[in-house]
């Protein structure tokens, strides 16, 4: 008795290219930019950090028999940077070079964010990879979350067709990639940050950011290194309190983290003078030093600081904006089953019509959600863009934050510098409308000590108090009353009822008596705020607005 056995063996695409006519084949190895020997990274277990940023290398090599051009990439979360030429956002204005916030970063494709043209130079001819050549993209990718994470990444590319114009249309024939890496990501920082008025300047507020180091990847050298610390901004700039970091005159020296160790540190967040027309980033050392207030992109690590922040974002909003569509499409579907069991009325088949015609609702969005990111967009601002992160509407409520580090990583493989970028996005400085919170800030101006002969009678201390509405876009009515104590008199403007529009200030002048020598708190403001359903909150405030009264009698 004889068996035989067929194999089912795979089409040869190869085979398939050379019989039914030329076609390109490219395959894609991914090395990181270190030193040889290349590894590839699916075939090593490198440790990286949360935040990690590192330099990696696309090989692309044509084993087919045509030339490929139109390379688009797509992943599934927000990691590649591809810098270069093709995707830089610098203009001529006037013959000098100026940065647009409002051009794609990454060379991106769309509003995911994911999706990206590759830029291939090197080989005879730019966009193209002739048959037998190979070709190098240096790419950056920026590691997240935790655990083992699963980076997908799909490769398009099209037959170059010579008797066609520089750019072939997308109805030429095409061809996919399919790669997958493993990459094992551990904790570095944890980053936070809150923000509240400032007590001494009713247009300043005070940025406090904790930093942890959360580092579980080796036994030994945890340290992170502290860089530099960015607020990007229309409307506001960044600066250190002093006294933080050491004595100003000493040398200055980093900022090191050990294992589970927390610092706390503390910001001034000021208005700029004027609003700006680009969005900036201001940047500030974790060394006692001055502010770096750079343009669009300044540079942290040398990398462009704001890159992945407008990655992230836009990859957000875009999901965001899919879940929303998905949501309103189960919500038709389930109307629709409801209505087959029952006749539809007149007026419930217009509401569908209308449903279905894409109303804008309160956030600006279509009813589809993702129509929104796509189709209403301004076409001169780019979804990956600087200025999608900080929209003009917004600049006054609103900051984005960057943190830079370095540290000793690459794990069990070997011991090597690595840097990497925290970022934390719309830390809300100012409400756009009312919340719970209360929308109004006071601040005194008024004299730290007062000497005065009491045989001629009490002392006078004066003082002017700044009440500031918060809110950007909504006025504020209110009362305001002072609240007399046993031994502080105040004549003046003591109670009175005000509006105040969005960022609008008051200023009232006191004078407040006391009979004896002493320290006093002068702080005894009460303010009542009226709701927009007729109900009325007070809000007293927690400072200390103290005077040292001395007899000089």
């Amino acid at each position: 008795l004889c068996l035989v056995w067929y194999a089912a063996r795979g089409e040869s695409t190869i085979l398939k290219a050379t019989v039914g006519g030329d076609m390109p084949y490219l395959t894609a190895h991914i090395f990181p930019a270190d030193p040889a020997p290349q590894v590839e990274v699916s075939d090593k277990e490198e440790l990286v950090l949360h935040g990690q940023i590192s330099r990696w290398t696309l090989r692309l090599s044509n084993i087919g028999t045509a030339a490929a051009t139109n390379l688009t990439l797509k992943t599934n979360i927000p990691w590649v940077n591809i810098s270069s030429s093709g995707s830089s956002t610098t203009e001529k204005r006037g013959g000098s070079s100026s940065i647009s916030d409002t051009a794609r970063v990454s060379q991106c494709v769309g509003p995911t964010g994911t999706l990206m043209e590759l830029p291939i130079s090197g080989g005879k001819k730019n966009g193209i990879i002739d048959s037998g050549e190979t070709v190098d993209v240096p790419i950056l990718v920026r590691t997240s979350g935790t655990g083992k994470q699963e980076f997908y990444m799909l490769y398009r590319y099209e037959l170059h067709d010579p008797s066609s114009s520089p750019s072939p249309p997308s109805s030429n024939l095409s061809r996919w990639i399919r790669k997958m890496v493993n990459v094992p990501v551990y904790p570095s920082l944890a980053l936070s940050a809150s923000i509240m008025p400032s007590s001494w300047k009713n247009d300043e507020h005070i940025l406090s950011v904790e930093i942890t180091n959360q580092r579980s990847d080796r036994p030994v050298n945890m340290e992170i290194t502290m860089d530099k610390i960015g607020v990007t901004s229309r409307h506001y700039k960044l600066e250190r309190l002093l006294g933080q970091l050491g004595d100003a005159n000493d040398e200055p020296q980093p900022l090191k983290l050990g294992w589970q160790e927390r610092v706390a540190m503390h910001y001034r967040v000021i208005p700029r003078s004027t609003e700006t027309s680009i969005c900036t980033v201001s940047e500030c050392t974790f060394m006692e030093g001055v502010i770096h207030s750079g343009s669009p992109r300044a540079s942290l690590n040398n990398m462009a600081s704001t890159d992945y922040l407008c990655l992230e974002h836009a990859h957000t909003k875009f999901q965001s904006s899919l879940k929303a569509h998905q949501n309103e499409m189960l919500k038709i579907t389930a109307d629709e089953d409801d209505q087959r069991r029952h006749p539809r009325s007149i007026s419930q088949i217009r509401r569908a019509k209308s449903s279905l015609s894409g109303v804008t609702d309160s956030e600006g969005t279509n009813s589809d959600g993702i129509g929104s990111a796509i189709s209403d967009s301004i076409p001169s601002i780019h979804p990956t863009s600087l200025a999608s992160v900080c929209p003009t509407e917004t600049s006054a409520s609103a900051i984005n934050i960057v943190c830079s580090w370095s540290a000793v990583g690459g794990g069990n493989v070997q011991d090597r510098i690595v840097t990497g970028q925290h970022h934390l996005t719309h830390v809300r400085v100012r409400p756009q409308m009312k919340t719970k919170t209360c929308p109004i800030t006071l601040t005194a101006n008024h004299p730290a000590s007062v000497s005065h002969d009491f045989t001629n009678g009490p002392a006078s201390v004066p003082m002017e108090i700044v009440v500031r509405n918060r809110v950007v876009a909504e006025s504020i009515h209110f009362d305001f009353e002072l609240d007399r104590s046993g031994s502080i008199e105040f004549t003046g403007a003591e109670c009175f009822e005000w509006t105040l529009e969005g960022g609008e200030e008051l200023r009232v002048a006191i004078q407040a008596f006391v009979a004896s020598p002493g320290v006093y708190d002068l702080q005894n403001v009460r303010i009542t705020v009226d709701d927009d359903d007729g109900t009325r909150t007070p809000y007293v405030f927690p400072l200390q607005w103290m005077v040292t009264v001395k007899d000089r009698s």
